[in-house]
Protein backbone atom coordinates (compact mmCIF):
# COMPACT_ATOMS: atom_id res chain seq x y z
CA UNK A 1 0.00 0.00 0.00
CA UNK A 2 1.57 3.42 -0.63
CA UNK A 3 0.62 6.60 -0.19
CA UNK A 4 0.89 9.75 -2.60
CA UNK A 5 3.99 9.90 -5.08
CA UNK A 6 3.81 12.81 -6.16
CA UNK A 7 2.05 16.24 -7.40
CA UNK A 8 1.89 17.70 -10.65
CA UNK A 9 0.81 21.36 -11.35
CA UNK A 10 -2.50 22.69 -13.10
CA UNK A 11 -1.97 22.83 -17.00
CA UNK A 12 -3.73 25.25 -18.86
CA UNK A 13 -2.68 24.11 -22.47
CA UNK A 14 -6.03 24.29 -25.06
CA UNK A 15 -8.57 26.83 -25.16
CA UNK A 16 -11.25 27.17 -22.64
CA UNK A 17 -15.30 26.80 -23.04
CA UNK A 18 -17.96 28.63 -21.80
CA UNK A 19 -20.75 26.75 -20.01
CA UNK A 20 -24.26 28.47 -20.54
CA UNK A 21 -27.20 29.07 -18.27
CA UNK A 22 -29.77 26.41 -19.49
CA UNK A 23 -32.38 26.49 -16.75
CA UNK A 24 -33.42 26.87 -12.85
CA UNK A 25 -34.59 23.27 -11.65
CA UNK A 26 -36.96 24.67 -8.55
CA UNK A 27 -34.98 26.87 -5.66
CA UNK A 28 -32.95 24.58 -3.83
CA UNK A 29 -29.45 23.27 -4.36
CA UNK A 30 -28.81 20.32 -7.23
CA UNK A 31 -26.80 17.91 -5.14
CA UNK A 32 -26.58 15.53 -8.21
CA UNK A 33 -27.50 15.41 -11.86
CA UNK A 34 -27.33 12.40 -14.19
CA UNK A 35 -28.52 12.36 -18.20
CA UNK A 36 -29.71 8.77 -19.87
CA UNK A 37 -28.66 10.25 -23.49
CA UNK A 38 -28.61 13.51 -24.74
CA UNK A 39 -31.90 14.26 -24.21
CA UNK A 40 -33.27 12.95 -20.86
CA UNK A 41 -31.89 13.56 -17.51
CA UNK A 42 -32.56 13.84 -13.86
CA UNK A 43 -31.46 16.16 -11.41
CA UNK A 44 -31.96 15.16 -7.13
CA UNK A 45 -32.51 18.28 -4.67
CA UNK A 46 -32.79 17.33 -1.13
CA UNK A 47 -36.49 16.68 -1.09
CA UNK A 48 -37.38 16.71 -5.01
CA UNK A 49 -36.13 14.80 -8.10
CA UNK A 50 -36.17 17.05 -11.49
CA UNK A 51 -36.24 15.43 -15.28
CA UNK A 52 -35.91 16.68 -18.34
CA UNK A 53 -37.32 15.92 -21.73
CA UNK A 54 -35.35 18.83 -23.38
CA UNK A 55 -31.56 18.63 -22.35
CA UNK A 56 -32.11 20.22 -19.22
CA UNK A 57 -33.95 23.45 -20.50
CA UNK A 58 -36.74 22.95 -18.46
CA UNK A 59 -37.80 20.46 -15.98
CA UNK A 60 -40.75 18.90 -13.84
CA UNK A 61 -40.99 17.71 -10.48
CA UNK A 62 -41.12 14.01 -10.38
CA UNK A 63 -40.75 12.80 -7.07
CA UNK A 64 -40.99 14.63 -4.15
CA UNK A 65 -40.20 13.77 -0.04
CA UNK A 66 -43.75 13.63 1.64
CA UNK A 67 -44.25 15.83 4.64
CA UNK A 68 -42.70 15.03 8.12
CA UNK A 69 -45.61 14.12 9.87
CA UNK A 70 -43.44 13.30 12.93
CA UNK A 71 -40.42 11.93 10.77
CA UNK A 72 -37.19 13.49 9.92
CA UNK A 73 -35.87 13.33 6.60
CA UNK A 74 -32.45 13.45 5.65
CA UNK A 75 -33.70 13.92 2.49
CA UNK A 76 -32.81 12.43 -1.45
CA UNK A 77 -29.15 10.94 -1.18
CA UNK A 78 -28.12 8.86 -3.97
CA UNK A 79 -29.31 8.92 -7.72
CA UNK A 80 -28.22 6.59 -10.66
CA UNK A 81 -29.56 6.76 -14.21
CA UNK A 82 -29.00 3.14 -15.98
CA UNK A 83 -31.10 3.87 -19.25
CA UNK A 84 -34.53 6.12 -19.70
CA UNK A 85 -35.90 2.88 -17.99
CA UNK A 86 -33.92 1.90 -15.22
CA UNK A 87 -33.53 4.91 -12.87
CA UNK A 88 -32.94 4.32 -8.91
CA UNK A 89 -32.98 7.06 -5.93
CA UNK A 90 -32.17 6.44 -2.70
CA UNK A 91 -32.80 8.66 0.89
CA UNK A 92 -33.47 8.23 4.31
CA UNK A 93 -35.55 9.10 7.35
CA UNK A 94 -35.85 8.71 11.14
CA UNK A 95 -38.41 9.01 13.58
CA UNK A 96 -38.37 8.75 17.79
CA UNK A 97 -40.44 5.71 18.83
CA UNK A 98 -39.76 5.82 22.51
CA UNK A 99 -37.12 7.99 24.43
CA UNK A 100 -33.53 7.78 23.50
CA UNK A 101 -34.69 5.17 20.63
CA UNK A 102 -34.83 6.02 16.95
CA UNK A 103 -35.80 4.62 14.19
CA UNK A 104 -33.86 4.68 10.65
CA UNK A 105 -35.27 3.88 7.77
CA UNK A 106 -33.14 3.90 4.02
CA UNK A 107 -35.32 3.36 1.12
CA UNK A 108 -34.52 2.48 -2.63
CA UNK A 109 -36.58 3.35 -4.91
CA UNK A 110 -36.88 2.39 -8.90
CA UNK A 111 -38.46 3.47 -11.82
CA UNK A 112 -39.11 1.06 -14.90
CA UNK A 113 -40.55 2.53 -17.85
CA UNK A 114 -41.77 5.63 -16.69
CA UNK A 115 -43.62 4.65 -13.50
CA UNK A 116 -42.09 4.30 -9.73
CA UNK A 117 -42.23 1.12 -7.76
CA UNK A 118 -43.15 0.84 -4.32
CA UNK A 119 -39.42 1.54 -2.13
CA UNK A 120 -37.24 -0.88 -0.64
CA UNK A 121 -36.88 -0.09 3.19
CA UNK A 122 -33.96 -1.25 5.30
CA UNK A 123 -34.55 -0.37 9.06
CA UNK A 124 -33.15 -0.29 12.18
CA UNK A 125 -33.40 0.37 15.68
CA UNK A 126 -30.71 2.64 17.79
CA UNK A 127 -29.87 4.98 20.54
CA UNK A 128 -29.32 8.44 19.69
CA UNK A 129 -27.14 6.48 15.96
CA UNK A 130 -27.88 9.28 13.27
CA UNK A 131 -27.58 6.96 9.92
CA UNK A 132 -27.89 8.74 6.38
CA UNK A 133 -28.18 6.95 2.87
CA UNK A 134 -24.99 8.24 0.71
CA UNK A 135 -24.71 6.73 -2.81
CA UNK A 136 -25.87 4.42 -5.32
CA UNK A 137 -24.07 3.04 -8.36
CA UNK A 138 -25.91 0.39 -10.83
CA UNK A 139 -23.69 -1.61 -13.16
CA UNK A 140 -26.69 -2.60 -15.51
CA UNK A 141 -29.94 -3.17 -15.02
CA UNK A 142 -29.76 -5.89 -12.68
CA UNK A 143 -26.73 -5.29 -10.81
CA UNK A 144 -26.35 -2.31 -8.10
CA UNK A 145 -24.76 -1.24 -4.66
CA UNK A 146 -25.67 1.57 -1.89
CA UNK A 147 -23.64 2.89 0.11
CA UNK A 148 -24.59 4.43 3.29
CA UNK A 149 -22.88 6.22 6.42
CA UNK A 150 -23.51 3.03 8.43
CA UNK A 151 -22.43 -0.58 7.43
CA UNK A 152 -25.86 -1.93 8.21
CA UNK A 153 -27.09 -0.17 5.01
CA UNK A 154 -23.99 -0.92 2.63
CA UNK A 155 -26.23 -3.29 0.30
CA UNK A 156 -26.20 -4.71 -3.38
CA UNK A 157 -28.79 -6.40 -5.70
CA UNK A 158 -28.23 -8.48 -8.13
CA UNK A 159 -32.09 -8.54 -9.54
CA UNK A 160 -32.70 -5.08 -10.21
CA UNK A 161 -33.58 -3.69 -6.80
CA UNK A 162 -36.05 -6.57 -6.35
CA UNK A 163 -34.10 -7.40 -2.78
CA UNK A 164 -30.76 -6.47 -1.70
CA UNK A 165 -28.57 -7.99 1.00
CA UNK A 166 -25.44 -6.45 3.16
CA UNK A 167 -22.02 -6.20 1.81
CA UNK A 168 -18.87 -5.79 4.31
CA UNK A 169 -17.04 -2.20 4.20
CA UNK A 170 -12.73 -2.75 3.89
CA UNK A 171 -12.16 -1.41 7.00
CA UNK A 172 -13.99 0.27 10.13
CA UNK A 173 -17.34 -0.60 9.77
CA UNK A 174 -18.26 2.47 10.98
CA UNK A 175 -16.81 4.62 8.34
CA UNK A 176 -18.70 6.49 5.98
CA UNK A 177 -19.07 5.24 2.41
CA UNK A 178 -18.48 8.25 0.08
CA UNK A 179 -18.41 6.44 -3.36
CA UNK A 180 -17.84 3.10 -5.04
CA UNK A 181 -17.41 2.34 -8.99
CA UNK A 182 -17.69 -0.96 -10.32
CA UNK A 183 -16.27 -1.93 -13.99
CA UNK A 184 -17.59 -5.46 -14.22
CA UNK A 185 -20.04 -7.48 -10.92
CA UNK A 186 -17.20 -8.90 -9.32
CA UNK A 187 -14.76 -6.02 -9.29
CA UNK A 188 -14.88 -2.41 -8.09
CA UNK A 189 -13.49 0.30 -5.91
CA UNK A 190 -14.98 1.80 -3.25
CA UNK A 191 -14.04 5.00 -1.07
CA UNK A 192 -14.37 5.65 2.59
CA UNK A 193 -11.86 8.47 3.09
CA UNK A 194 -9.23 5.77 1.38
CA UNK A 195 -9.53 3.32 -1.22
CA UNK A 196 -10.58 -0.11 -1.39
CA UNK A 197 -11.12 -2.74 -3.68
CA UNK A 198 -13.10 -5.71 -4.14
CA UNK A 199 -13.03 -8.55 -6.64
CA UNK A 200 -16.07 -10.87 -5.34
CA UNK A 201 -18.83 -8.02 -5.62
CA UNK A 202 -18.14 -6.42 -2.39
CA UNK A 203 -18.05 -9.87 -0.08
CA UNK A 204 -14.71 -8.47 1.01
CA UNK A 205 -12.33 -5.76 0.30
CA UNK A 206 -8.47 -4.82 0.52
CA UNK A 207 -7.12 -1.21 1.56
CA UNK A 208 -5.05 0.21 -0.92
CA UNK A 209 -4.09 3.63 0.11
CA UNK A 210 -5.29 5.19 3.23
CA UNK A 211 -6.15 8.55 4.24
CA UNK A 212 -6.15 10.59 0.93
CA UNK A 213 -9.46 12.21 1.31
CA UNK A 214 -11.45 10.01 -1.07
CA UNK A 215 -14.76 11.63 -2.06
CA UNK A 216 -15.56 10.17 -6.03
CA UNK A 217 -14.10 7.41 -7.91
CA UNK A 218 -13.85 6.48 -11.42
CA UNK A 219 -12.28 3.44 -12.46
CA UNK A 220 -11.78 2.71 -16.48
CA UNK A 221 -10.71 -1.19 -16.25
CA UNK A 222 -8.29 -3.11 -13.43
CA UNK A 223 -5.33 -0.08 -13.79
CA UNK A 224 -6.48 3.11 -14.73
CA UNK A 225 -8.92 5.78 -13.03
CA UNK A 226 -9.31 8.86 -11.07
CA UNK A 227 -10.44 10.10 -7.42
CA UNK A 228 -11.50 13.27 -6.60
CA UNK A 229 -10.33 13.98 -2.90
CA UNK A 230 -10.54 16.82 -0.46
CA UNK A 231 -6.83 17.44 -1.84
CA UNK A 232 -7.65 17.42 -5.78
CA UNK A 233 -7.77 15.24 -8.36
CA UNK A 234 -5.75 12.11 -7.95
CA UNK A 235 -4.91 9.77 -10.68
CA UNK A 236 -4.26 6.05 -10.71
CA UNK A 237 -2.58 4.08 -13.34
CA UNK A 238 -2.29 0.48 -11.02
CA UNK A 239 -5.81 -0.33 -10.11
CA UNK A 240 -4.93 2.18 -6.76
CA UNK A 241 -1.77 1.03 -4.89
CA UNK A 242 -0.76 4.36 -5.10
CA UNK A 243 -2.57 7.44 -6.42
CA UNK A 244 -0.74 10.54 -7.97
CA UNK A 245 -2.36 14.32 -7.23
CA UNK A 246 -2.62 15.66 -10.79
CA UNK A 247 -4.80 18.50 -9.83
CA UNK A 248 -3.99 19.89 -6.04
CA UNK A 249 -7.13 22.08 -5.09
CA UNK A 250 -9.65 22.35 -2.65
CA UNK A 251 -12.88 22.95 -3.28
CA UNK A 252 -13.88 20.60 -5.93
CA UNK A 253 -16.74 18.74 -5.30
CA UNK A 254 -17.36 16.42 -8.29
CA UNK A 255 -16.23 14.65 -11.50
CA UNK A 256 -17.26 12.85 -14.13
CA UNK A 257 -15.82 11.17 -17.41
CA UNK A 258 -17.32 10.09 -20.37
CA UNK A 259 -14.69 8.07 -21.42
CA UNK A 260 -10.56 7.71 -20.59
CA UNK A 261 -10.01 10.80 -22.27
CA UNK A 262 -12.38 13.58 -21.69
CA UNK A 263 -13.68 14.35 -18.33
CA UNK A 264 -14.63 17.23 -15.90
CA UNK A 265 -14.54 18.48 -12.43
CA UNK A 266 -16.43 21.02 -11.25
CA UNK A 267 -16.93 22.81 -7.24
CA UNK A 268 -17.08 25.86 -5.36
CA UNK A 269 -17.93 29.70 -7.18
CA UNK A 270 -18.58 27.85 -10.45
CA UNK A 271 -15.07 26.39 -10.57
CA UNK A 272 -14.94 24.31 -14.26
CA UNK A 273 -11.61 22.37 -15.04
CA UNK A 274 -11.75 20.06 -18.50
CA UNK A 275 -9.81 17.27 -20.02
CA UNK A 276 -9.58 16.18 -23.35
CA UNK A 277 -5.69 14.42 -23.18
CA UNK A 278 -6.91 11.86 -20.43
CA UNK A 279 -5.52 14.30 -17.60
CA UNK A 280 -2.58 15.34 -19.01
CA UNK A 281 -3.71 18.71 -18.71
CA UNK A 282 -6.77 20.58 -17.03
CA UNK A 283 -8.70 23.18 -18.76
CA UNK A 284 -10.37 26.08 -16.86
CA UNK A 285 -13.75 26.40 -18.34
CA UNK A 286 -15.69 29.63 -17.52
CA UNK A 287 -19.61 29.70 -16.92
CA UNK A 288 -22.34 31.98 -17.42
CA UNK A 289 -22.98 32.07 -13.24
CA UNK A 290 -20.42 32.12 -10.61
CA UNK A 291 -22.52 30.18 -8.21
CA UNK A 292 -21.49 26.57 -6.31
CA UNK A 293 -21.65 23.39 -8.44
CA UNK A 294 -22.24 20.17 -6.55
CA UNK A 295 -22.03 18.08 -9.65
CA UNK A 296 -21.80 17.04 -13.00
CA UNK A 297 -22.40 14.44 -15.89
CA UNK A 298 -21.17 13.78 -19.68
CA UNK A 299 -23.04 11.60 -21.96
CA UNK A 300 -20.19 12.31 -24.21
CA UNK A 301 -17.52 15.04 -24.75
CA UNK A 302 -20.04 17.51 -26.40
CA UNK A 303 -22.74 17.04 -23.99
CA UNK A 304 -22.47 17.93 -20.50
CA UNK A 305 -24.69 19.12 -17.90
CA UNK A 306 -23.29 21.06 -14.33
CA UNK A 307 -26.20 21.74 -11.76
CA UNK A 308 -25.18 23.43 -7.74
CA UNK A 309 -26.96 26.30 -5.78
CA UNK A 310 -30.07 27.60 -5.90
CA UNK A 311 -31.31 25.08 -8.69
CA UNK A 312 -28.83 26.13 -11.37
CA UNK A 313 -28.50 24.27 -14.43
CA UNK A 314 -25.62 24.42 -17.09
CA UNK A 315 -24.39 22.96 -20.04
CA UNK A 316 -21.66 22.68 -22.51
CA UNK A 317 -21.42 22.17 -25.86
CA UNK A 318 -22.36 23.77 -29.34
CA UNK A 319 -26.30 23.08 -28.49
CA UNK A 320 -26.62 24.94 -25.26
CA UNK A 321 -25.52 28.05 -26.46
CA UNK A 322 -27.73 31.13 -26.39
CA UNK A 323 -29.05 32.25 -30.12
CA UNK A 324 -31.53 31.24 -31.82
CA UNK A 325 -33.85 28.13 -30.68
CA UNK A 326 -34.94 26.27 -33.12
CA UNK A 327 -38.15 25.51 -32.05
CA UNK A 328 -39.54 29.76 -31.82
CA UNK A 329 -36.56 31.46 -33.99
CA UNK A 330 -36.03 33.74 -31.00
CA UNK A 331 -33.43 34.66 -29.03
CA UNK A 332 -32.99 32.50 -25.71
CA UNK A 333 -32.50 34.44 -22.08
CA UNK A 334 -29.43 34.74 -21.18
CA UNK A 335 -29.27 34.57 -17.20
CA UNK A 336 -29.91 36.77 -14.34
CA UNK A 337 -33.86 35.40 -13.12
CA UNK A 338 -35.22 32.33 -12.01
CA UNK A 339 -38.63 30.85 -12.65
CA UNK A 340 -40.80 28.35 -10.25
CA UNK A 341 -42.39 26.09 -10.87
CA UNK A 342 -41.94 25.51 -14.35
CA UNK A 343 -43.36 24.08 -16.40
CA UNK A 344 -46.16 26.15 -14.49
CA UNK A 345 -50.02 26.22 -14.62
CA UNK A 346 -50.95 29.64 -14.19
CA UNK A 347 -49.36 30.79 -11.62
CA UNK A 348 -45.27 31.56 -12.08
CA UNK A 349 -42.69 33.57 -9.20
CA UNK A 350 -40.16 34.65 -11.19
CA UNK A 351 -37.03 36.44 -9.20
CA UNK A 352 -34.83 38.93 -11.04
CA UNK A 353 -31.09 39.16 -9.94
CA UNK A 354 -31.02 42.99 -10.30
CA UNK A 355 -34.31 43.41 -8.51
CA UNK A 356 -35.42 46.30 -10.52
CA UNK A 357 -37.53 47.51 -13.20
CA UNK A 358 -40.54 45.51 -14.46
CA UNK A 359 -40.91 42.21 -15.35
CA UNK A 360 -42.75 41.63 -19.37
CA UNK A 361 -43.86 37.79 -20.50
CA UNK A 362 -43.18 37.64 -24.27
CA UNK A 363 -44.80 34.68 -25.73
CA UNK A 364 -43.09 32.58 -28.48
CA UNK A 365 -43.75 35.44 -30.97
CA UNK A 366 -42.11 37.83 -29.31
CA UNK A 367 -45.09 39.68 -28.28
CA UNK A 368 -45.72 41.13 -24.65
CA UNK A 369 -48.29 39.27 -23.26
CA UNK A 370 -48.37 40.13 -19.39
CA UNK A 371 -46.49 43.24 -17.28
CA UNK A 372 -46.05 42.91 -13.79
CA UNK A 373 -44.19 46.11 -12.20
CA UNK A 374 -41.78 46.37 -9.98
CA UNK A 375 -40.28 48.21 -6.81
CA UNK A 376 -37.29 47.29 -5.23
CA UNK A 377 -38.28 43.50 -4.70
CA UNK A 378 -35.94 40.51 -5.92
CA UNK A 379 -39.34 38.19 -6.09
CA UNK A 380 -42.42 38.88 -7.86
CA UNK A 381 -45.56 36.35 -8.48
CA UNK A 382 -47.18 36.60 -12.09
CA UNK A 383 -50.74 35.33 -12.90
CA UNK A 384 -50.73 33.70 -16.05
CA UNK A 385 -53.84 31.83 -15.97
CA UNK A 386 -55.44 33.90 -18.61
CA UNK A 387 -52.52 32.82 -21.15
CA UNK A 388 -53.00 29.43 -23.21
CA UNK A 389 -50.30 26.64 -23.07
CA UNK A 390 -47.11 27.99 -24.70
CA UNK A 391 -43.40 28.69 -24.44
CA UNK A 392 -42.90 32.10 -22.94
CA UNK A 393 -40.35 34.90 -22.25
CA UNK A 394 -40.28 36.34 -18.82
CA UNK A 395 -37.75 39.42 -18.60
CA UNK A 396 -36.58 42.21 -16.61
CA UNK A 397 -37.30 45.71 -18.17
CA UNK A 398 -34.27 47.44 -16.57
CA UNK A 399 -31.83 44.64 -18.09
CA UNK A 400 -32.69 43.23 -21.34
CA UNK A 401 -30.30 40.42 -20.74
CA UNK A 402 -31.78 39.60 -17.86
CA UNK A 403 -34.31 36.80 -18.17
CA UNK A 404 -36.01 33.46 -18.15
CA UNK A 405 -37.62 30.69 -20.92
CA UNK A 406 -40.80 28.94 -18.73
CA UNK A 407 -43.42 26.44 -20.32
CA UNK A 408 -47.00 27.38 -19.07
CA UNK A 409 -49.36 24.25 -19.20
CA UNK A 410 -53.10 24.43 -18.94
Amino acid sequence: MKALIGVLLLSAIGSAAKWHLLSWAGSDTLREVQFADSMQGWAMATKDLFHTTDRGRTWTVEQTLPPDSGNFHSGFAGLEVVDSCHVYLSGGLWSWSQPRYMNWTVFVKERLRGSWTTPFHLERYGDYHWVYARRLRFLDTLTGWHLGQDYEVDVRTNDGGASWRSFVSFEDSSEAGYDAWFIDTLTGWAVWDSVGMTTNGGDSWSPKTANIGARRIQMFDTLNGWVLSTYGLMQTTNGGDSWTTVVAETGLKAMRFCNPRHGVAVGLNGRILRTTDAGASWMPDTASAAMDLCSVFMVDSAHAWAVGAEGLVLGFGDWAKPGIDGETQLPLPVLLARAWPNPCRGTLWITVRDGAGSVVVYDDCGRPVAKVQSSTRRTEKLDLRSLPTGVYFARAASSPRAGVRFVLLR
